[in-house]
């Protein structure tokens, strides 16, 4: 039954994979159960050492790629609020050092071609 699991894991890891690769982190909260409950039957199990070292390291591979996602995904939302903030109005200092905004008003003229 290991040997089973061991082999439907590495086809789990290999869908989390392509799960982030595809960016299709709806997918990673089912994956991710299927995959605890493999962990958990091959736990306390009698593989070869070298097997799971195997296992071992597509589980840090993909948790690299899952953390290089959240990564980028973070630096879009952070570069997103800039443009958001540019948008809005201009930081300034005043002759303190204290930050204001300055805002931006929105033109309504219509430019035609």
């Amino acid at each position: 039954m290991t040997a089973k699991a061991l082999y439907e894991l590495e086809m789990v890891l290999s869908d989390e994979k392509g799960a982030i690769l595809a960016a299709n982190y709806e997918a990673l909260p089912g994956i991710a159960q299927v995959k605890a409950d493999l962990l958990a039957q091959i736990d306390g199990s009698r593989l070869p050492p070298a097997k799971l070292r195997g296992v071992k390291a597509r589980i840090d591979a993909n948790q690299a790629l899952l953390q290089a996602a959240m990564n980028g995904v973070q630096a879009a939302q952070g570069r997103l609020a800039a443009l958001k903030e540019v948008r809005d109005g201009l930081g300034v200092y005043d002759q303190s050092g204290t930050r204001d905004v300055v805002r931006t008003v929105r033109s309504t003229l219509e430019k035609k071609a």
